[in-house]
């Protein structure tokens, strides 16, 4: 019958639904656990048990609607790299969308293509900056904080999103200008990614004495 691949996908759908039930992190009910590595798909997940909407498949719409996104990002990333292709943006949208592992991934209940789809938004709205911002003139701010947010986001939906956060941290630091201009660049951009992540800090801290 339908169902999920992986264990992982049950795992997230307990936490959900004692999330949802009794306002609680706990994989045993009654017993606060730290053990969801990705609290803002399990945050997802639980709204559809407050909705009491079927399981299954309101985890299968969200993994749809990000393989829809991811697939939107593509193409838009298309766009920016190569503007005189930009009539074309379609194939790799088409391409993304009907990739097996990816379909395969949007109905495994997992937030594998959540963390896509979040990181190649990252991707977009960074080179949107970088391609619009003249050399040795600031970086706009809005733009930085919502690199920032997206950042912290993508790390609660993945511990690897990590990753992305220095790599993009490095961009912004070889981009032309002032060493006080990206410094302070950084900062930003490192402050507000924190953010979303102090609320998981606090939680982790609370229940078991480690922020991570």
């Amino acid at each position: 019958g339908p169902g999920f691949p992986l264990d992982d996908a049950w795992i997230h759908q307990t936490y959900a639904r004692n999330f949802a039930r009794n306002g609680r992190l706990e994989y045993i009910p009654g017993v606060v656990s730290t053990g969801s590595t990705s609290p803002l798909w399990t945050m997802l997940l639980a709204v559809g048990y407050v909705l009491r909407l079927p399981y299954l498949l309101w985890a299968y719409l969200l993994g749809g609607l990000s393989l829809l996104w991811l697939a939107l990002t593509s193409m838009r990333l298309w766009q920016l790299l190569w503007p005189e292709w930009a009539a074309k943006a379609w194939l790799p949208g088409i391409v993304v969308a009907l990739s097996w592992p990816l379909v395969w991934a949007a109905a495994s209940g997992m937030e594998t293509v959540l963390f896509a789809a979040l990181a190649m938004q990252i991707i977009v709205v960074y080179a949107q900056m970088v391609l619009k911002t003249e050399a040795d003139s600031a970086l706009p701010a809005k733009t930085i904080v919502l690199l920032g947010m997206l950042s912290g986001l993508l790390i609660l939906v993945r511990p690897d999103g990590l990753v992305l956060l220095l790599l993009v941290a490095l961009g912004l630091l070889l981009l032309p200008g002032s060493w006080q201009m990206r410094l302070k660049t950084i900062g930003i951009y490192g402050g507000t990614a924190v953010i979303p992540l102090l609320p998981y800090f606090a939680f982790n801290w609370y229940s078991s004495g480690f922020i991570w």
